[in-house]
C-alpha cells in the first residue's frame, strides 16, 4: 500500500464570540465513502479512493473545525477487492484502518493547529515543552 495523495475538499472552522472555559475537546474521523478509482497515468495500478471527514469539537458546541477530503492509495487487487467488499457492510480492516487514520490525523492536525491559533482556541493536542532541569 502506497499513499498517492491526500486533498481537502472542504475545510471549515467556527467559534462562538465569547468562549467559556473549555475542558473537553473531541476528535472524530469518519469514512464517508470508499471506492475504486482510476488515474490516467497509472492505468495498471489498483487505486483505492477513501473519502473522509475529520472533526474537532469543543464542548458545548463552542467551536468546531471540520476537514473533508479524499485519500488515494495504490494497493493490490486483493486488498482493493476486500476493502470494497467490507465497505459495503460499512466496515474497514484494521490493517488498512490504522495507517489511514494516522495519515488523516497527521495532515489534518497540522492544519488544525494553525486554525486554532488564528481563532484563539485551545490546541486539540499538546505541544512539547522544554522544562528547566531539576537541581
Amino acid at each position: 500500500m502506497k499513499l498517492l495523495g491526500i486533498n481537502f475538499t472542504n475545510v471549515s472552522a467556527k467559534r462562538n464570540i465569547k468562549l467559556e472555559k473549555i475542558e473537553k475537546i473531541s476528535t472524530n474521523i469518519e469514512f464517508t465513502n470508499i471506492e475504486k478509482d482510476n488515474i490516467e497515468i497509472m492505468k495498471d495500478s489498483k487505486i483505492l479512493k477513501i473519502s473522509f471527514k475529520f472533526s474537532i469539537e469543543y464542548e458545548t458546541k463552542q467551536a468546531e473545525l471540520t476537514f473533508e477530503g479524499i485519500l488515494l492509495l495504490s494497493t493490490t487487487e486483493d486488498i482493493l477487492d476486500k476493502t470494497i467488499k467490507d465497505w459495503k457492510k460499512k466496515k474497514m480492516n484494521d490493517e488498512l484502518k490504522v495507517p489511514v487514520f494516522n495519515i488523516i490525523l497527521n495532515k489534518c492536525s497540522l492544519k488544525a493547529l494553525q486554525m486554532e491559533e488564528d481563532l484563539g482556541l485551545p490546541l486539540h493536542i499538546s505541544l512539547p515543552k522544554i522544562q528547566k532541569p531539576a537541581k
